[in-house]
């Protein structure tokens, strides 16, 4: 989503820089790849003193007017920080998901930060990520607004999808399952108790039975730390299960 904006961005306009509490990686080689500043942050803890100091050193450096956090991290590092530093003139805060994980600390948090710090609007991409704010944060409702994600639809001529489909075999083996006979599922999203994966876990051993060469793909970063393999692997069914990890293009 975040590259996709910064392809579409006129660049005759507006000049981004990216930082982000992730190590150097995937992400930030793209965004380096489209010629925009990428700014690693020497830790995930928003009280790090060096994250603290970096982000500070930006927003001060006279070079930004807009502010746009993702994540609750983030939010905690940024919004204090943004708050007085010039020419900065509003501070937008992303909503990507209802956060159902979210404990009254996190909820207390998000609400200290917020009116601690600068918030000038709460931009989510769905009306129930919207609604959950209003609901449990209490954010008013007048500062929050829902633009949803936007897909770029793929080319479905003959070209490239045939050629990239056409050797199956080289496919099943590139993946670990070049010995499956059965129906292939794969589900593209990052290990969270939000995307379903241990629901895709229990329809797959009710189907198991039926269909013994049946395989799923999961295909995303691990974020459950491990609990959705020991899930899999309660439930009887983790030889079923192929877990990909990251992967950068997963078409």
């Amino acid at each position: 989503m975040l590259l996709r904006f910064l392809e579409r961005s006129d660049p005759t306009r507006f000049a981004h820089a990216v930082a982000t509490m992730a190590a150097d990686g995937p992400l930030l080689d793209a965004v380096r790849d489209l010629g925009v500043e990428a700014v690693p942050l020497p830790s995930s803890n928003p009280l790090h003193p060096g994250s603290r100091r970096t982000v500070r050193a930006l927003l001060t450096s006279g070079r930004f007017r807009l502010v746009h956090g993702y994540g609750l991290r983030a939010d905690v590092l940024a919004r204090g920080l943004a708050r007085g530093a010039d020419p900065v003139r509003a501070y937008v805060s992303a909503i990507r998901s209802t956060d159902p994980w979210r404990r009254s600390r996190h909820v207390w948090i998000d609400r200290w930060s917020a009116r601690r710090g600068r918030v000038d609007l709460f931009l989510s991409n769905s009306e129930a990520g919207a609604d959950s704010r209003i609901e449990r944060e209490r954010f008013p409702a007048e500062k929050i607004i829902t633009i949803h994600n936007g897909i770029d639809i793929p080319d479905l001529g003959p070209e490239p999808w045939a050629a990239r489909w056409e050797d199956t075999e080289t496919l099943r083996a590139e993946w670990g399952i070049d010995d499956a006979d059965g129906p292939i599922v794969a589900t593209v999203a990052n290990l969270r108790p939000m995307k379903g994966h241990l629901d895709l876990i229990a329809a797959l051993r009710i189907l198991a039975p039926r269909h013994p060469g049946l395989r799923c793909l999961f295909i995303g970063r691990d974020d459950s730390s491990g609990a959705v393999a020991e899930a899999a692997r309660e439930a009887g069914v983790e030889q079923r299960i192929v877990f990909c990890g990251f992967v950068g293009d997963p078409l």
